[in-house]
């Protein structure tokens, strides 16, 4: 009877930490210029993912590029 119910336990325990969620990924855009700099802050909805991968998806959008003069940094997180 133990067994079986802690087999139970540990066999629920495994799939609600693997089951697809939805989650939220957060990005800052910062535009830098010779005149100034400008802040965007946006959302992104990442729908019927595990955490592993919406953490992957969410930093793979990362970067810094330069434009002319300008330079545009995203940073995003996963929420």
């Amino acid at each position: 009877m133990k067994k079986t119910i802690l087999l139970t336990l540990t066999t629920s325990l495994i799939a609600l930490a693997s089951c697809k969620k939805d989650h939220t990924c957060t990005c800052t855009t910062v535009v830098t210029s010779p005149g100034g700099s400008t802040t965007t802050v946006s959302d992104t909805l990442l729908s019927d993912m595990s955490k592993r991968k919406a953490k992957k998806t969410c930093t793979d959008w990362n970067s810094t590029k330069t434009v002319v003069s300008n330079t545009i940094t995203i940073d995003c997180k996963l929420n």
